[in-house]
């Protein structure tokens, strides 16, 4: 279903709903007062809905305020869940590195990565003796219902599938699965997980979900991989067959540049619209063309992932996935995750003080307003249980700290690093393969080379830290030995987000304000304040609102503070707590 085919039912559902917030009376709502004052909810929620926003900085809902309120009622919207539920206002990734798998795969599994085993988006494979995907599967591939163009090389090349196969524990999908049929339980709960990205869908999914559906730009499609099965649902058929990609799409802004500006306080307003050398996938400057010229079809569907309507696409097929899966109407306490890639993409490709970022926000803010409008129209309001938060957040350009902080910041070159460090050993050790990858701030060693050296690995390990150090930019470095003796905050914060399997000998710690990929406008992965924070908020049913919290929690207490909340018992590896009694109304209690 289109959300604009629900526009007339949006805004008086949004009217009432702000009718509802100033204390305006109605009769069309019947619930029962609790002790607080608060409509009194059902006794157990419909649906369980979790919003992960790819990138999604601590401070964005607070610096794009303004701008998220204006027009409309978008209050609904990600502000919404902020400002009518609970507000952990001091949230954290669950480790570090911080980046997009192993963010979403303690999201969704309420566990650390040195739990869960996924510590990066890729790692080095000793076995196959090469980097990896951490959700690339090659016994897999993408089920699709449009078959690619044969005569498109690129498009109808062979494509590696994705499956949790690395993931060692059940997710909070496989545990609300599981629970609903406990003691005597009736229908099965149905866990349904959805992102532009595979390794987002895919993780926070679980082993065993009923689906989890990624966009795939080869086709323009929703697809999932052969390890959940072997067809695609019918109804997935039927929305991808009526909702193709659509590449003639055109991103302008809500509004006029000066209007975003003047709504941003002094200190961003400094450096709103700092730009890099890099900066831009789409192009330089408004409006955007998801295609046009003489980009092809499957360049057109891969800008189109960095624009809005991917988020819209998104929200749109969840409403698909709620009606084929009958999500929330059997009787048992159903589960989605949609996850929205987009703000990540534009934030790499344009930075985080950027026109492009804000206005994806703007837009973002009113996609969830008419999401969550629509699920609560056909679910019941008061039948739904909300969750709101991101995977890690985000390092502001270098150009613009350099302007707020009047140091000199850049960006390290990872490949000169790599280059530096094998240049050193061989100096100082003689020739050989000494590295076998440099990625995500860590630095694999050639073990079986070094063996067959005949030298210690810590000495090896040494050596390349005395060559690191030396680089600008780099503030320390981590042994495996640091780590795991957690030696001071940054190794403790390591340490959650370490595997001596899949992580690498060193870990490269750069400054604050420094970006540790050269490749592109924003980055992320560090330990940093504005890496490591993360906005989180419960809203709906058995959720107190109007509430902060100024605790210090971690990503990987969200899982087991909805089950909690549902009545549900914990995962066996689940390493965080419940934030129940921050969050329950007396519904929940």
């Amino acid at each position: 279903m289109q959300l604009k085919s629900s526009l007339f039912s949006i805004a008086v559902l949004s009217c009432a709903s702000a009718c509802l917030a100033m204390g305006c009376k109605s009769r069309s709502f019947n619930a029962k007062q609790s002790s607080t004052g608060e409509p009194k909810s059902a006794a157990k929620p419909k649906f369980v809905v979790l919003l992960v926003v790819d990138q999604m900085r601590f401070d964005y809902l607070d610096r794009f305020a303004p701008l998220l309120r204006s027009g409309t009622n978008h209050d609904g919207g990600l502000l919404g869940l902020k400002t009518g539920g609970t507000w952990f206002a001091n949230a954290r990734a669950a480790a570090a590195p911080t980046v997009t798998a192993a963010g979403h795969t303690s999201i969704c599994t309420g566990a650390s990565p040195s739990v869960h085993g996924i510590v990066a988006n890729s790692i080095y494979d000793v076995a196959l003796k090469r980097e990896i995907d951490t959700v690339g599967d090659p016994d897999t591939t993408y089920l699709r219902t449009t078959q690619p163009d044969a005569a498109d090389p690129l498009a109808s090349a062979p494509v590696e599938g994705a499956s949790p196969k690395r993931l060692r524990i059940d997710a909070l999908a496989d545990v609300i699965q599981a629970r609903s049929t406990e003691n005597g339980g009736g229908e099965k709960a149905r866990a349904v997980a959805i992102s532009v990205k595979d390794r987002a869908a895919v993780f926070c999914g679980g082993q065993r979900p009923t689906g989890a559906y990624f966009h795939d730009p080869k086709i323009g499609e929703m697809v999932t991989s052969t390890y959940y099965g072997s067809k695609l649902p019918a109804w997935v058929d039927v929305y991808n067959k009526a909702h193709p990609t659509d590449t003639t799409k055109v991103w302008t802004p809500d509004f006029p540049t000066e209007t975003y500006a003047a709504s941003l306080d002094e200190r961003n307003k400094k450096v709103f619209g700092v730009r890099s050398d890099i900066s831009g996938f789409l192009g330089t400057k408004f409006p955007y063309r998801v295609v046009g010229g003489n980009k092809s079809q499957l360049t057109a569907r891969k800008r189109f992932e960095f624009t809005p309507f991917a988020s819209e696409k998104l929200t749109d097929f969840a409403l698909a996935a709620i009606e084929g899966e009958k999500l929330g109407q059997r009787g048992a306490i159903d589960y989605l995750v949609v996850s929205f890639s987009s703000p990540d993409y534009v934030g790499h490709a344009y930075g985080s003080d950027s026109l492009e970022l804000f206005d994806t926000y703007v837009k973002l803010n009113k996609t969830v307003e008419a999401f969550r409008v629509e699920v609560e129209k056909r679910l019941g309001q008061g039948n739904v249980l909300w969750a709101l938060t991101a995977d890690h957040g985000v390092q502001r350009m270098p150009e613009a700290t350099s302007i707020l902080t009047g140091r000199s910041v850049a960006r390290l070159d990872a490949k000169k690093l790599k280059s530096l460090v094998i240049t050193g050993l061989n100096e100082q050790l003689g020739q050989g393969e000494w590295v076998n990858l440099y990625s995500t701030d860590q630095l694999y060693l050639n073990h079986e080379f070094i063996q067959q050296k005949g030298l210690p690995l810590a000495q090896v390990v040494e050596a390349a830290r005395g060559i690191i150090g030396k680089v600008e930019g780099v503030r320390m470095t981590l042994s495996r030995e640091d780590i795991l003796k957690a030696a001071g905050p940054e190794a403790a914060f390591y340490a959650r987000g370490y595997d001596k399997e899949r992580s690498g000998d060193v870990t490269v710690v750069v400054h604050e304000g420094w970006l540790g990929d050269s490749s592109i406008a924003g980055n992320h992965g560090s330990v940093h304040e504005d890496d490591a924070r993360i906005p989180l908020a419960f809203a709906g049913w058995g959720v107190k609102k109007g509430v902060t919290v100024s605790t210090e929690v971690r990503a990987d207490d969200i899982a087991p503070t909805l089950l909690d909340l549902v009545g549900y018992q914990r995962g066996d590896k689940m390493t965080g707590r419940s934030l129940k009694s921050d969050v329950a109304n007396d519904s929940a209690r």
